[in-house]
């Protein structure tokens, strides 16, 4: 049988809150950028090339 220790158990706390700090970051990240943009509906020969937002984010078009 291990024998369990505070040593161990504070060593994987620190992983565990290494993991949960890194998603995180990584799901502020995701939530800046839509996932999805609507496509417009193009009149004959217009090309969507894509979305145009403002700085902070929002859809100006």
């Amino acid at each position: 049988m291990t024998t369990i220790t505070l040593e161990a158990i504070k060593t994987e706390q620190n992983k565990i809150a290494q993991m949960i700090a890194t998603l995180e970051a990584q799901a502020k990240l995701e939530s800046a950028f839509p996932i999805t943009i609507e496509m417009p509906t193009l009149n004959a020969g217009e090309r969507y090339v894509g979305a145009i937002i403002s700085a902070d984010g929002r859809r100006t078009a």
